[in-house]
């Protein structure tokens, strides 16, 4: 999984700017009809909403053709409805003169935590895959069969395909 971190400057602008004095002063400059903040905000997320959310599009696309709805479908929905909702917010502040306030950073965060999610799950499932090989090493490559009439048979292959129940010896 690549590292796609163009949501940072999105957060840090949003989130961490407005608390610090120098930034302050800045962020709030009328720039044309829209304030600074929120023409960077605005232009940073773009292209975060359409690089980075194009894999959950396309796995969204995929999804609802296929006749099921998956996380894709969820994040795509979301993020979308997110996004349009504050340009929308943007636009209609700028041609009323009152300020909106948009909050576009909420995107590029909810991103972030999932696709924190998917790498934490690609690592778990890396693990578990590299477990259960270990487990599979340990398996018993022989086995000895006692049938019913009590005659014994050395098993050496296939050792899967014992039925429940059977009463067999170790042997490795």
């Amino acid at each position: 999984m690549n590292c796609n971190c163009k949501h940072i400057p999105v957060v840090f602008i949003g989130v961490i700017c407005p608390h610090i004095v120098v930034f302050q002063y800045f962020l709030v400059l009328q720039c044309g009809l829209f304030l600074l903040l929120d023409w960077l905000k605005w232009t940073l997320m773009t292209p975060v909403q359409f690089i980075i959310g194009w894999q959950f599009y396309v796995g969204a696309y995929h999804s609802l053709w296929q006749g099921s709805a998956n996380m894709d479908v969820l994040v795509t929905l979301g993020t979308i409805t997110t996004y349009v909702y504050f340009v929308c917010g943007l636009l209609y502040g700028a041609v009323t003169s009152s300020p909106a306030t948009t909050y576009f950073e909420t995107s590029a965060m909810f991103f972030s935590f999932v696709l924190l999610r998917k790498y934490l799950e690609s690592l778990a499932k890396g693990k578990t895959l590299e477990a259960i090989g270990k487990l599979l090493e340990l398996a018993p490559t022989t086995a000895i069969l006692f049938t019913v009439d009590f005659s014994i048979v050395l098993i050496t292959y296939m050792l899967f395909l014992i039925m429940k129940a059977t009463h067999l010896l170790y042997s490795k």
